[in-house]
């Protein structure tokens, strides 16, 4: 990507690594929609953003880090080793793929992809919650509930 380009992404120096800014940013522009239909999880109508700016940041976090399994990139984030915008968040939606490791399929950084580029935003953050909420021991499917609530909720 030239200067140009990278100028018109990203419009203020946030201090970040500038790649991982503009892939962050592409992430966003391959899943647009259209004027007025949002991108990944962020709807047309302003709702999603928590969740969306979670899930492109670990789509992001996951193409630069390939090689380290997502409960290591959960640890790394948490203690601060990658640092990450919307860290929150990222640390809240990784620790529930986490959770869906001893399930014989868990839901990876990888799968995250093929809910946030679907043409229905609302449905996917449902499919995604359900699969995470079915994968995840039961004894943690409440707090994983409570946190798609509170900090994903699609309205709001």
């Amino acid at each position: 990507m030239d200067e140009t380009q990278s100028k018109i992404l990203i419009r203020k120096d946030s201090g970040l690594d500038k790649k991982m800014v503009e892939m962050h940013e592409m992430i966003h522009a391959m899943a647009n929609r259209g004027p007025e239909k949002g991108t990944g999880f962020h709807s047309g109508d302003g709702s999603g953003r928590n969740v969306n700016e979670a899930v492109t940041q670990a789509l992001t976090l996951g193409f630069l880090h390939p090689d380290i399994s997502t409960e290591e990139l959960f640890l790394k984030v948490k203690n601060g080793e990658i640092p990450t915008p919307y860290k929150s968040y990222v640390e809240k939606l990784l620790v529930t793929l986490v959770a869906t490791g001893k399930d014989p399929n868990p839901i990876t950084v990888k799968d995250l992809s093929r809910y946030y580029f679907a043409q229905e935003p609302d449905v996917q953050v449902v499919l995604l919650q359900m699969n995470i909420l079915q994968k995840a021991p039961e004894n943690v499917r409440p707090i994983i509930q409570k946190m798609f609530n509170n900090d994903f909720a699609r309205k709001g």
